[in-house]
């Protein structure tokens, strides 16, 4: 496996991607298009996109940024619910592509740092 200069995981031998850089390059897409009225119509799918990209982030400026676009989209009240726990937030990401067993533990770790002291 090689690493870019800025660290973050790159084809490997095999072929397959570094999770770090699809975490990345999805960032950046959702980024961009953060102002579209798209995600106004399907807001589940944005909170989706959102919550798994940030919860297989690295730790450091990536899932930082996830953490800010999520928190814009709450205060501009984008999400209709406030998702007051880790389990309305799975039970969107169950609308999905959803697997309990390889992505729980590392949403609610996501959740409880997007929603500190809840």
């Amino acid at each position: 496996m090689k690493q870019d200069l800025s660290g973050t995981l790159i084809l490997t031998r095999e072929g397959r991607v570094g999770k770090s850089y699809v975490s990345k390059h999805l960032l950046r897409s959702l980024e961009e298009s953060d102002e579209d009225p798209f995600w106004n119509s399907d807001p589940d799918l944005l909170i989706w996109m959102l919550y798994l990209g940030g919860s297989f982030s690295a730790k450091g400026p990536i899932r930082s940024a996830y953490k800010r676009l999520l928190r814009s989209n709450y205060e501009s009240r984008r999400f209709i619910q406030s998702h007051d726990s880790s389990a309305d937030v799975i039970e969107v990401m169950r609308q999905f592509i959803w697997s309990e067993k390889s992505y729980r533990s590392q949403l609610e770790e996501f959740w409880t740092e997007v929603h500190p002291g809840t």
